[in-house]
């Protein structure tokens, strides 16, 4: 398959790591804390990413790193993740942590987390607008429920009016979130309970909803993992990409979770070259 054209989209590579593993390379930091203006700017003495700090090798590479943490603030752990992080990862966006009954919002998490980011000048993915997998989502029981698409439109754009009137400087968030099977034997959509009421279509309708709320500054982003494991996984998100940029959806950047820690549990390497070329598809 040729590639899309350089001008579509742009590839958004989410790494979340276990934060432990970055105690010792970090520990030569008196306080914790990297200022504003060097998260924008590598230092000049950082040439060749691998004798740069995770955040600046990112920055050579045009590629944000956020580490996603839930500690508290002030933390030797949240002091890790910002001090390598150019991008904030706030998981408090998901569905069941900001509305876990109906009409019943919950911002104190997201508020605390929202807190760090600005107070640390990073910008802020939204993690997760719409996620609903066989094995892992966000998804609230009584959004389950729902079974008529209107009403299940309304509840999605009344979440996006709320979002995005209470934070409307997020700099991305993730629209959809793991459409495809989590193991990858098929590149087939998941028929979760998006696909199931709202139909085939669901991507689509819900980029356009979202796009319809956001600013225009927000990013709207389609996340997936695995891809690196899966050939067929990686193949049907390049096709279901081809589909929306054909079909005009707003649809602004790929994300590619590359959890690289996983061979033991999914029994296989990751495959390099693999992420490579789906990326460059999707580029």
């Amino acid at each position: 398959m040729p590639p899309f054209p350089s001008s579509s989209l742009s590839v958004s590579a989410a790494l979340t790591c276990l934060i432990m593993i970055f105690l010792t390379a970090c520990s030569d930091s008196s306080d914790g804390s990297v200022q504003a203006q060097d998260r924008l700017t590598p230092a000049e003495a950082c040439v060749d990413p691998e004798d740069c700090r995770l955040w600046e090798a990112g920055k050579i590479a045009g590629v944000n790193v956020g580490l996603a943490t839930a500690f508290p603030e002030g933390s030797p752990e949240t002091d890790i993740a910002l001090m390598e992080s150019s991008i904030a990862n706030n998981h408090a966006f998901s569905w069941s942590s900001f509305e876990p009954a109906r009409d019943q919002y919950r911002f104190d998490e997201l508020e605390r987390r929202a807190l760090i980011a600005n107070n640390n000048s990073l910008p802020q993915n939204a993690f997760h607008f719409a996620w609903e997998n066989v094995f892992l989502d966000d998804m609230p029981d009584w959004v389950a429920e729902i079974t008529a698409p209107d009403e299940l439109l309304g509840e999605i754009r009344q979440r996006a009016t709320i979002i995005f009137d209470r934070y409307p400087n997020i700099a991305k968030i993730n629209v959809i979130n793991e459409p495809l099977p989590t193991l990858g034997t098929s590149g087939e959509l998941e028929e979760n309970h998006f696909y199931q009421v709202l139909g085939p279509d669901y991507i689509e309708q819900l980029f356009h909803l979202v796009d319809a709320a956001a600013p225009d500054n927000v990013e709207l982003v389609l996340n997936e993992n695995f891809v690196e494991y899966f050939p067929e996984k990686a193949l049907g998100l390049v096709d279901l990409v081809r589909e929306l940029v054909a079909a005009e959806a707003p649809i602004d950047s790929v994300g590619f979770q590359t959890h690289l820690m996983l061979t033991e549990i999914l029994h296989r390497e990751p495959d390099f070259e693999l992420l490579r070329s789906t990326m460059e598809q999707v580029a």
